[in-house]
């Protein structure tokens, strides 16, 4: 069975690099090395309450999920920037579970996704 069939979370990903199974590998590579280190940037600025580095992690995330075609992350990435672009870590805070969910998730699936493609 053909990775994309497996893993349907990535078609739109697969349609965009026309099925460049090397590119969508490195670029789910980089998605499941860096996602994790943004979030956790993100976290420890929001115990820190260091508004420019949420900010910067936040940027980060959304650069990466957007490159890979995940709204969901992207949309919640968008939101914390937006909350710090007004100085209110607490607004930023109300995204930080959704958003370790689905980067969990999304690692999970791009981690099983390169053991079969």
């Amino acid at each position: 069975m053909h990775a994309a069939e497996e893993h349907p979370r990535f078609d739109k990903l697969i349609r965009k690099y026309y099925c460049d199974q090397q590119m969508i590998r490195d670029l789910l590579k980089i998605l499941v090395r860096d996602l994790p280190k943004s979030l956790h940037e993100l976290e420890t600025g929001l115990m820190e309450t260091n508004v420019a580095k949420v900010r910067k992690a936040a940027h980060s995330l959304a650069n990466i999920s957007g490159t890979v075609l995940e709204s969901e992350i992207l949309d919640l990435a968008r939101k914390v920037e937006y909350a710090c672009a007004s100085q209110n870590l607490k607004e930023a805070e109300l995204y930080l579970h959704p958003l370790r969910e689905r980067v969990s998730a999304l690692c999970v699936d791009a981690g099983k996704f390169l053991q079969v493609s």
